[in-house]
């Protein structure tokens, strides 16, 4: 369902309001809602996005209804099945340091590499195959989440076998799917700055650096959120950062400034001038690294994922800057929310597939410091080099067990890579033979009325 150009509706839905995708948001009055902090609720996916700030907002308002706390210490995104519990076949800590001492404890893995890295469970950033590190010498811990839609989805599928992803070349995520990815750092506790992190006490992780399970506090840096709005089967790209990671911009060989309160970036030495090692990772990755690993110089290349000097995004660049100030004054004074910001949101122009740079909207140039550190479009911008989200998470076939689909019939189902994690062999149905139940998420929209149940099925304890 479009909702119409020009009008802002609301759709109120067992007393949830969800937000609709309008056309009226304009840069001047890209703004967010007091209710999306105090009743936190999902948009209406069912209503396709007509504008930049409209994608922008929807991405701000599903970042706060799964950062809302349903439980102490626990946010409703940590409720929703991790990579190792929806794909069981996945790498996992198993053989582990942490797994053999905290058999019943949630253990942190740093990124598990693809099922088919003969180097698994790895410490290496996505494509890059880096690791980063933060100047207290931190290896960076990631986690993946999905939403129950996307969970279902993937059961009723069968999609834990990798040769479903090819039963059916239509076969995409159903509206209102979620896809997150957190990142994380360890943090002690006499930081001066502990109280502006969203952090979990006592998680155990494997140090790559000492061999040892360490035990410790972590807070997030990080937060990849991808959704699934109608009429978009590429999906929308976001991505949120805290606010001290790291500077924007291109290393200009000057200092930098860190935020209010912090004597240094997370990933940056602001009294660097050497630009010759910014966003560097200096080691072979298909040999062993060496350790202790070197902290790394980070620059976020992209304000926003925009080239300021392309005229075209310049709405975009706007609505995420307002759209950001508009948050930070609707949250409440002591919220650990205000030191994390929305870097972007990046999509295909009517959704169109295979998402090729030629066709992307929104911040065609997005990366997150702590997510794509080493795989940043290059500023000044390289034409040959990658650019966004899309430059990994596109339509071409990443099942090893399957040709490669062609640009006359690209496979949305495929811009989501953790479906690589399934067990490899044939699926036991075929594009004539799909299940009812997976038939059933093929293309139909979520309702409203599924959606209010979605927002309302964990009750929360506290608003932002």
């Amino acid at each position: 369902m479009k909702s119409n150009r020009g009008t802002r509706l609301r759709a109120i839905v067992a007393g949830v309001c969800l937000l609709v995708f309008s056309g009226s948001a304009r840069a001047e009055d890209c703004k967010g809602q007091s209710s999306w902090v105090t009743k936190p609720s999902l948009p209406d996916f069912a209503s396709e996005p007509t504008t930049p700030c409209s994608f922008h907002q929807g991405s701000w308002m599903t970042f706060l209804y799964l950062t809302q706390p349903v439980e102490k210490e626990v946010l409703r995104f940590q409720t929703y099945e991790s990579l190792s519990q929806l794909f069981p076949a996945a790498p996992t800590a198993a053989a582990s340091a942490c797994a053999q001492k905290n058999p019943k404890r949630q253990v942190f893995l740093p990124r598990v590499g693809k099922s088919n890295d003969d180097r698994v469970p790895s410490i290496d950033q996505a494509g890059s195959l880096g690791v980063l590190v933060d100047q207290d010498k931190n290896v960076t811990l990631y986690q993946q989440y999905f939403d129950p839609i996307f969970s279902s989805f993937v059961k009723v599928c069968d999609l834990t076998t990798r040769g479903c992803e090819t039963a059916d070349p239509t076969l995409r995520a159903p509206l209102g799917s979620l896809l997150l990815k957190a990142s994380w750092r360890a943090i002690k506790r006499d930081d001066p700055n502990y109280a502006r992190f969203f952090t979990l006490k006592d998680r155990s992780y494997d140090d790559p650096q000492s061999g040892k399970c360490v035990t410790t506090d972590v807070a997030m840096v990080g937060f990849h959120l991808v959704y699934a709005p109608a009429g978009h089967p590429e999906l929308v790209w976001a991505t949120f950062e805290h606010a001290a990671n790291a500077p924007e911009g291109r290393c200009t060989g000057g200092t930098t400034t860190p935020p209010t309160g912090f004597s240094s970036w997370l990933y940056n030495d602001p009294k660097s001038t050497d630009c010759s090692k910014i966003n560097d990772w200096p080691y072979d990755a298909d040999h062993p690294s060496p350790v202790p690993y070197l902290k790394t110089q980070t620059v976020r290349n992209w304000p926003s994922g925009v080239n300021p000097e392309d005229s075209a995004s310049a709405e975009n660049l706007d609505d995420i800057k307002q759209l950001n100030a508009s948050i930070s004054g609707l949250l409440p004074s002591g919220s650990v929310w205000k030191n994390y910001f929305l870097v972007g949101s990046v999509w295909s122009k009517g959704g169109a597939l295979p998402a090729d740079p030629a066709k992307l909207a929104g911040s065609t140039l997005l990366a997150n410091a702590t997510m794509e550190t080493f795989v940043q479009a290059t500023n000044p911008l390289d034409a040959n080099g990658p650019g966004s989200c899309f430059s990994c998470h596109n339509t071409t076939a990443i099942n090893i067990d399957a040709p490669p689909p062609t640009s006359v019939n690209p496979q949305p189902v495929h811009v989501v890579h953790a479906l690589t994690n399934g067990t490899a062999g044939k699926c036991s149905w075929t594009q004539q033979t799909m299940p009812a139940a997976c038939k059933a998420t093929q293309p139909k929209a979520i309702t409203k009325t599924t959606a209010a149940a979605q927002s309302s099925a964990i009750k929360p304890i506290a608003s932002h």
